[in-house]
């Protein structure tokens, strides 16, 4: 027996003490970086004060898992050896702690009854749900905040973290519901899904909504095949034919919308406006805007004069995106067909006013969302990223330009990489190397995490972080773990095009659930010791 405290023993208290540290960081995740870190102290200290020692060091030893994720950490350490920015070197540890500290402390802490690790769940998805509603009241202005994309309406955290725990909470729900618990329960797992659905929908994360569309399609094909009730498959399969459809409707809207609709004259003909004024084509210039051209009849003079008496934002000036008003303006005159003068700019809607000075420049993006608007845009930046070189200011594309410098400092060091700190100061040498268009503001690093890997620690560092990430799924495929591999998933995926464990807050979201899932799901918790001495608590 420990000692007593407040009326309970020091085991029990260090226990409720853990568990309610999982329910504050599950909670925070969407929310609170300080409530965040609080959680991640109050787990320490129920660490230390549940003693038995030995036996948590028996657990660290017997778990492979554990072990690869301490060498990961180990290897970010020993990699400040051979950076020469040390002072970035011992930053990058400092941020990755979440990787050494979440592991060692719940990895080896007793572990939860299935009812404590169901509501440590219901928290991850009660703090997406409150930072998605907060998000969804600012972006229809009941909450004041300047929104100068559709991203920041994330106010909390960045909008890639909180549409991939939207992921996350869409894979708890079908959990939950193939669970078969309390009817009223499972219905507001399905609004909720829903729900989350929806609004990465309204962020237009296109990696998030490729994550949830291709597994959503894995589980309904699973349930369709294997399921043990006719309604229940004839529902899936019902649902997976009408996904098929809205899929190739997608298609056909994106690629009808890029379909050439216009002619080019070779030896154009001076023509004139309403107003007497002349236009301006520019035949060397072939850019299309919904099968358009660009920059085909165009009077400036009547752009600036009549959008000024239109708008605040100056035709000389900016939009909110940072983008010249100009160039936005002439872009989604484009895309509706009209040719650029005053007479089009009056009939623009009030609505599509305020879009054009939001920096939206296709017509096509305020008629569809979501998954639509996002491929069409997609293919926009990369057709225009190989015309022009110039990726700036285009996430797609930009990305691009990232793996590309990526792979030319992998492949310079390809054994041991550059070290733990170095890795933006060989971004920005290879960028004037190669003598990138890229701005200074987007000169970023890699955004794929393999690459940063590579880069960073050579081929033998990418292997062991390979072997940190795919080490126990094959056991979690044997026993049929499938929020592990949703979440396993999820990670991997968003990998690809993020530096997921670059800040403090991608370290502790990847941390964290491997965490939950690895080593608190009672179930398939991944520790073997044949006779730990500290049984779980039933109440």
């Amino acid at each position: 027996m420990g000692l007593m405290v407040f009326g309970l023993t020091s085991d029990r208290l260090s226990r409720d003490i853990y568990y309610f540290g999982l329910l504050l960081l599950a909670v925070s995740l969407p929310l609170s970086k300080f409530t965040m870190s609080i959680a991640q102290f109050m787990i320490a200290g129920s660490w230390l004060m549940g003693g038995d020692f030995q036996n948590k060091f028996k657990r660290l030893v017997s778990s492979p898992v554990l072990l690869l994720f301490l060498a990961v950490y180990l290897m970010h350490v020993l990699g400040v050896l051979w950076s020469e920015d040390t002072a970035s070197a011992w930053r990058d540890v400092r941020i990755k702690l979440p990787l050494l500290l979440l592991p060692l402390l719940i990895g080896t802490s007793p572990k939860l009854p299935m009812v404590r690790f169901e509501w440590v769940l219901r928290a991850v998805g009660i703090g997406v749900l409150i930072s998605t509603l907060i998000g969804f009241l600012v972006h229809k202005g009941f909450i004041a905040h300047e929104v100068k994309d559709i991203r920041d309406i994330s106010i909390f955290i960045s909008h890639i973290r909180l549409s991939l725990l939207c992921c996350i909470s869409v894979f708890i729900a079908l959990w939950f519901m193939n669970r078969k618990g309390p009817v009223l329960e499972s219905f507001l797992w399905l609004l909720a899904m829903a729900w989350m659905i929806y609004f990465v929908m309204l962020l237009q994360s296109l990696t998030s909504m490729l994550i949830i569309a291709l597994l959503i399609a894995i589980y309904m094909l699973v349930v369709f095949f294997r399921g043990r009730l006719l309604m229940i498959r004839i529902f899936s399969g019902t649902a997976l034919l009408i996904c098929v459809f809205l899929v190739v409707r997608m298609m056909y809207l994106v690629a009808t919308s890029y379909a050439i609709k216009d002619t080019m004259p070779s030896n154009p003909v001076v023509e004139y406006t309403a107003s007497g004024r002349p236009f301006v084509t520019n035949t060397g210039n072939l850019q299309l805007e919904n099968g358009y051209y660009v920059w085909k009849r165009i009077c400036e003079d009547e752009l600036r004069q009549q959008w000024n008496d239109r708008s605040a934002l100056n035709y000389d000036g900016r939009d909110l995106k940072g983008h010249e008003i100009r160039f936005t303006l002439i872009r989604f005159l484009t895309s509706k067909g009209l040719d650029k003068d005053s007479a089009a700019i009056t009939r623009l809607t009030a609505k599509e006013l305020k879009a054009i000075e939001s920096g939206i420049a296709n017509v096509f993006y305020i008629e569809h969302s979501g998954l639509t608007a996002r491929l069409h845009q997609t293919i926009w930046e990369y057709q225009n990223y190989l015309k022009s070189g110039d990726p700036t200011g285009h996430s797609i594309t930009q990305r691009l330009e990232y793996w590309k410098t990526g792979w030319h400092i992998f492949k310079a060091n390809p054994w041991t990489g550059v070290g733990t700190g170095d890795l933006q100061m060989e971004f920005d040498r290879q960028y004037e190397a190669s003598q990138s268009k890229l701005t200074d503001q987007w000169r970023l690093r890699t955004h794929n995490q393999y690459l940063s890997i590579g880069a960073a620690f050579g081929v033998l560092g990418l292997m062991l972080f390979m072997a940190m990430l795919f080490w126990p799924v094959i056991l979690a495929i044997r026993l049929r773990d499938h929020l592990y591999l949703a979440f396993l998933a999820t990670a991997m995926l968003s990998m690809l095009s993020e530096d997921t464990l670059e800040t403090q807050a991608g370290v502790t979201f990847f941390a964290f659930f491997s965490c939950l899932f690895l080593f608190v799901h009672p179930v398939n918790r991944y520790i073997r010791v044949k006779k730990p001495s500290v049984q779980a608590d039933r109440g």
